[in-house]
C-alpha cells in the first residue's frame, strides 16, 4: 500500500517536472538565438516586465501586507478575550471548588464512624522431630 503511494507521488512528481521543462522550452530556446538583436530586445522585454511588475507587486504586496497584519492583530485580539474568559472561569471553578471542600468534607469525615478491621491471628502448628525427619 505504501509503495504504490510513493509510486503516485514520484510519478506526479516527474509529470509536474515535464510538464514545467515543456512550458518553458520556448523561452529556452528563444532565448538561445544567435542574433544578437533579438537577444537585446529579448533582455530589455524582460527588464521591462520585471520593471512593471515590481511596481504593481510593490504596491499590491505592501496593501496584502497591511491587511494580513490588520487581521492577524484582530485574531490575537479575540483570542487574548477568549483565553481571559477561560482563565475567570477556571479560577471561579477552583475556587468555589476548594471552599466547598473545605467546609463539607470535614463535616463527612466527623459523621463517619471509623470502620477498624480485625486481624485474624495466624495459628502456627509446630511438627514435632518425628514428623519433620
Amino acid at each position: 500500500m505504501s509503495q504504490t503511494i510513493l509510486l503516485i507521488i514520484c510519478f506526479v512528481s516527474l509529470a509536474g517536472i515535464f510538464f514545467l521543462i515543456g512550458k518553458k522550452i520556448p523561452l529556452l530556446l528563444a532565448f538561445a538565438t544567435d542574433n544578437e538583436e533579438n537577444f537585446r530586445s529579448f533582455m530589455e522585454q524582460g527588464a521591462k516586465r520585471i520593471a512593471v511588475s515590481s511596481k504593481k507587486g510593490a504596491a499590491l504586496s505592501q496593501k496584502t501586507f497591511e491587511k494580513a497584519l490588520v487581521k492577524t492583530r484582530a485574531i490575537a485580539a479575540r483570542t487574548e478575550m477568549q483565553t481571559g474568559e477561560w482563565l475567570y472561569r477556571l479560577q471561579a471553578k477552583s475556587k468555589a471548588r476548594k471552599d466547598g471542600f473545605a467546609s463539607a468534607y470535614w463535616d463527612k469525615i466527623k459523621e463517619k464512624p471509623l470502620a477498624v478491621k480485625k486481624r485474624k491471628k495466624k495459628t502456627v502448628v509446630k511438627k514435632s522431630k518425628a514428623e519433620q525427619v
